[in-house]
């Protein structure tokens, strides 16, 4: 492997550990903010962060236009695209669903990702996948069916375990779709969909009764999205997306979980039983 492709091995790997912390911290959150709000406000300091970092680059004299493609006027679609899949829909379903999950059985739910981009990857991008990436996808999904099965709930499924699955089929259109963005300036793109969608979030829920959290939570919450969700793992997202594909930039995300396994035990003490 060449060391101009192993970056981007490293900003996938970087990703997959952001994200994972990203997403247990957030059910942590989730005992005092409203999904919709938590949401919200993980997008908003996502853009806020960047807003920050830009403005801090402008300061010192550095125009990222003059390093990174600006957006124009035809990648429009593909940037509503991505903020209805990947912004929207994707966070405010995982919200909904992970206070119904146990911390480490949704960390593994999570590897679904790799699978949903993959199949997008292949039917639609006509990327090339190779028969051990098969067998692995395989493995995980059947992973994902047997976490999903709960005996005592209706048909015997998980409906939290269902909506973190789904999260991942949302999450999985929406690196395919962003790759057609990919080449554009990753900062600029992440900030604005981030400012964007999380204050339509926290306008809905704010409207819908969602309580105002305390100034602390709110940073907290804002601080999470930066580092976990938009933000700093977004840009490595794309970026290894730019360099490897959107199939293979998967199976680096697809490690997220094993990372996310460590945090839910670091944070919830949550020992699972023997399914898992």
């Amino acid at each position: 492997m060449t060391s101009a492709r192993r970056i981007y091995v490293w900003y996938g790997l970087l990703a997959a550990l952001l994200f994972a912390a990203g997403s247990q911290f957030s059910k942590l959150m989730l005992t005092t903010v409203p999904p919709l709000t938590m949401a919200g406000l993980l997008y908003a300091g996502s853009g806020a962060g960047l807003l920050l970092v830009t403005a801090g680059g402008f300061v010192i004299g550095r125009k990222r236009d003059a390093r990174e493609a600006r957006l124009v006027r035809k990648d429009i679609p593909w940037l509503l695209a991505t903020m209805f899949f990947g912004t929207f829909l994707a966070p405010l379903t995982l919200m909904l669903s992970l206070p119904h999950t146990p911390a480490a059985t949704a960390a593994l739910l999570l590897s679904f990702e790799a699978v949903a981009t993959t199949v997008v990857a292949v039917l639609w991008m006509k990327e090339p996948v190779g028969r051990r990436m098969w067998a692995a996808l395989s493995l995980i999904t059947l992973s994902c069916i047997l976490l999903s099965y709960t005996p005592d709930a209706v048909f015997g499924v998980s409906l939290g375990a269902l909506g973190v699955i789904l999260t991942c089929c949302f999450w999985g259109f929406d690196n395919n779709i962003i790759q057609h963005i990919s080449g554009k300036d990753p900062l600029l793109t992440i900030m604005f969909k981030g400012l964007f969608v999380g204050s339509v979030m926290l306008l809905i829920g704010h409207a819908t009764g969602d309580a105002i959290p305390a100034p602390g939570v709110m940073l907290a919450s804002m601080a999470i999205g930066f580092m976990g969700f938009g933000g700093v793992m977004s840009i490595a997202l794309l970026l290894a997306i730019r360099g490897l594909g959107s199939a293979r930039a998967a199976s680096l995300i697809s490690l997220s979980p094993f990372f996310g396994v460590f945090f839910a035990f670091a944070l919830f003490a949550d020992m699972p039983g023997n399914l898992f």
